[in-house]
């Protein structure tokens, strides 16, 4: 060959030269033709020199051949060579990937490849016809010596040095496989696999989507991969990068000698895998992960205070509605647990190891399994109550919050039940939870995202977060919970089988109670039948803690029926022991039957009692329940419960719903409120002292300047100024002829209305306005933005 030879970054397309090497990526696709433009000067429909009409074609479909030429082991020695239509098919036919070829009389096209791993400042096109114009010789032998046998690999240790993004190839170990899982995106479903691989001491996830998703779907975990033509991304708003698949993207098995190294990587860094050679091994320690996966820290994110009541009551059955508002529901008692299974009765449920799905998992029907805590809780408060899912991390989680050691290994077995039911009983939760959709009920359900003691009262007593008792919570009256009462407070309805506490009605009491020294006659204190040698009823008197008297405590009866383990507590109480019990009503009005009990240290008195007290005393003290009509959507009740939260709770809410009529709809008052009472509520403590009298300063040379516009604002005709309020200020200060004394919320406001306006208009609506002769106020509403001088 007359041609000499030359790297992709010494070729210029110059004459009785070719660019030589081996190709390591041959690959073809099917792309649409592109439609030509109808020309001026060939009318619609008209026959071309073809003999056939302008608008059909041979083939919708053009063939692109696309082609990388690797030089040396260095990235900067690649080139990317393209091919449209026949010259690419002959291309394909001639060459095949591991060939060295050399390459004369290509066009060289003086623009970097958008999507490719060349590194090179140009790219080459093939055109005319292979073996005239364009010549393609398969060599016999490596023209210098360093030719590579595979595609250059980039080290993942060297993406954190990718500024924005960038085309690469790279080997690696499949360390988490959690599948191809459905996601919806802005135009449609679609399929995306989120593994994680890890070449020595580096670790990054992948997110291939499509077709590339299912085919990284079907890789086993610790299997060796060659990913060929992925985009590494770094991400915008976080230090971290991500791999990503295209069009070009591949997956191809890693070679023996190449897996086995990268096997051996994964605990010890390799200087240079690119060069496949065995240098030097060193221990390095912990793993380093690139991709800073988006984990939500339900313990420590925003959440809005709420009762489980108010959470109940925005459930509608038959609406599905996406919220994405974490709520925190405090002083919950578990009233039970229970298997989520009722088919089968087990509290470990055979697991997916890769997805931790129940087996057998769709997605891996061959992957291993382990054994996972999954369990249902019923959860009450003071007027509700409702059963949630708890799984295994989170069961985990909360031994290690009570100081319990479950048994190992784990096995469904009776000493793990009554621990896991002894570590609930024995303490007040506090839950944070979100909204699910239910797609097959649809409706929203409650799914517990973490969940933690608020008061543990065994093994030793904690007060870990105050109650919920120091805000006045919104509530619904459901009339199904375990409210915390006073026994004296308490009334009994023996008829309906309910009591009532204040206006609560309920099916169990949670109250503090301690042993006294009132004797009870033998024949009531123990009762035991004969045919039964080991069950026994037993009662004794108590004194409520919770119920305070001037003159002597009040004490009541409480009874409990089993063996002799269960009531030996009883039996054996000494004067003054304290007791957190849940109560029952029985056909006695004056007792009352323990469902369980939980024993408090006497040196804790004072702080359980107080914590009790506070919860016992907001429950009897709400006058006014939330009301939901029945046609409101679940958004709408969730503003509703927005509107009546105390003011320290509602900015963590999510906005306001357009509809504020109604019951407990909102009455734009933050626009109506004193003019110094307005700066100091919408300048906020963050502006500082001086804006506000900077405020203050303008307007009043506004006033003397352009009164009318004082004038306007009082009858609600004014413009409201859209600079006043932000940080940078309205820059014609006193001159503007836009009214300063709005709030920055009336545009939104006067929009509202207006819609509003417009909603009862087309309903056939209108509101009337009556002055009676007795002098009465006109109730129709104010105008927006007006403010009381």
């Amino acid at each position: 060959m007359a041609a000499t030879c030359l790297k992709p970054s010494e070729y210029r397309g110059d004459k009785n030269t070719a660019v030589a090497g081996r190709l390591v990526i041959l690959t073809q696709q099917e792309l649409p033709a592109k439609q030509p433009s109808q020309g001026h000067g060939q009318p619609k429909g008209k026959k071309g020199k073809s003999g056939k009409g302008a608008s059909s074609s041979a083939s919708n479909i053009v063939h692109k051949v696309e082609a990388h030429l690797a030089a040396t082991s260095s990235p900067t020695e690649v080139l990317y060579i393209e091919a449209w239509g026949e010259i690419g098919d002959k291309l394909l036919q001639l060459c095949q990937v591991g060939d060295l070829v050399a390459i004369q009389g290509g066009t060289v096209q003086a623009a970097p490849a958008t999507f490719s791993t060349s590194r090179l400042h140009y790219h080459l096109r093939l055109k005319g016809t292979l073996g005239i114009t364009v010549l393609a010789t398969k060599l016999t032998e490596a023209p210098w010596a360093d030719v590579p046998d595979l595609h250059p690999l980039v080290p993942l240790r060297a993406l954190s040095r990718v500024k924005d993004r960038q085309q690469i190839r790279v080997a690696a170990v499949i360390i988490d496989n959690p599948g191809a899982i459905e996601r919806q995106t802005k135009e449609k479903m679609a399929m995306v696999c989120n593994a994680i691989i890890q070449q020595g001491n580096t670790k990054v996830r992948c997110a291939f989507w499509h077709e590339h998703a299912e085919e990284l779907a079907a890789q086993a975990v610790n299997e060796a991969v060659l990913l060929y033509q992925v985009l590494v991304t770094k991400r915008k708003s976080e230090d971290s990068w991500e791999l990503s698949s295209w069009r070009g993207t591949s997956i191809q098995e890693c070679p023996a000698a190449m897996a086995e190294l990268l096997m051996l990587a994964r605990t010890f860094a390799l200087l240079s895998l690119s060069r496949m050679r065995k240098k030097e091994l060193a221990d390095t320690g912990d793993c380093r992960m690139l991709t800073e996966i988006p984990v939500r820290d339900w313990e420590n994110c925003d959440a809005v205070p709420s009762t489980l009541s108010a959470l109940l009551g925005v459930v509608v059955p038959g609406q599905l509605r996406k919220v994405e508002t974490v709520f925190v529901v405090s002083d919950l008692q578990i009233l039970g647990i229970s298997s989520v299974k009722s088919e089968t009765d087990e509290w470990l449920i055979a697991s997916c190891v890769r997805c931790k799905r129940a087996s057998p998992c769709a997605q891996h029907p061959d992957g291993s399994t382990e054994k996972r805590l999954a369990v249902r809780l019923t959860l009450a408060d003071g007027s509700s109550q409702c059963s949630v899912m708890l799984y295994h991390e989170l069961l985990l989680k909360a031994a290690v919050l009570m100081e319990i050691t479950l048994p190992e290994p784990l096995a469904d077995s009776k000493e793990l039940r009554a621990t896991l039911r002894d570590m609930f009983r024995n303490a007040q939760w506090i839950c944070r939870f979100t909204f699910k959709e239910n797609d097959f009920q649809q409706s929203l359900e409650l799914e517990c995202r973490d969940i933690r003691p608020c008061l543990r009262l065994q093994p030793t007593v904690v007060l870990m977060t105050p109650p919920s008792g120091q805000l006045s919570l919104p509530l619904c009256r459901l009339n199904n919970g375990c409210p915390v009462a006073p026994l004296k407070a308490v009334t009994v309805d023996s008829h309906l089988g309910l009591v009532s506490v204040g206006k609560v009605d309920a099916n169990f009491l949670r109250a503090l109670v301690c042993f006294n020294n009132v004797k009870l006659p033998d024949d009531e204190a123990l009762q035991q039948d004969n045919t039964a040698t080991s069950a026994m009823r037993v009662k004794r008197s108590f004194d409520c803690l919770l119920s305070k008297t001037d003159t002597s405590p009040f004490q009541v009866k409480l009874r409990m029926a089993g063996p002799a383990s269960v009531v030996n507590w009883l039996l054996q109480g000494r004067t003054g022991e304290i007791h957190q019990v849940v109560l029952a009503q029985t056909e006695h009005i004056e007792e009352w039957s323990v469902l369980w009990h939980v024993p408090v240290d006497a040196a804790a008195k004072d702080t359980v009692t107080a914590y009790f007290h506070r919860l016992a005393t907001a429950e009897l003290t709400v006058d006014d329940p939330l009301t939901f009509e029945s046609k409101w959507t679940p958004v709408k009740r969730l503003h509703v419960v927005r509107d009546s939260m105390p003011e320290e709770a509602r900015h963590l809410c999510p906005e306001k719903a357009p509809e504020t009529s109604g019951q407990n709809g909102s009455q734009l008052a933050e626009a109506r409120v004193p003019l110094s009472d307005g700066y100091a509520k919408f300048v906020g403590s963050d502006a500082g002292v001086s804006q506000s009298q900077e405020h203050e300063q303008v307007l009043e040379m506004q006033q003397k300047l352009c009164p009318e516009i004082f004038e306007d604002h009082a009858v609600g005709q004014c413009k409201p100024c859209t600079f006043f309020w932000k940080p940078e200020g309205c820059r014609k200060s006193e001159a503007c002829h836009h009214c300063h004394l709005c709030p920055p919320s009336a545009l939104k406001d006067r929009k509202l209305q207006k819609v509003m306006a417009r909603r009862q208009e087309k309903a056939g609506k209108t509101v009337k306005s009556e002055v009676k002769d007795k002098g009465n106020l006109s109730t129709a509403p104010m105008p927006a933005g007006l403010i009381y001088l």
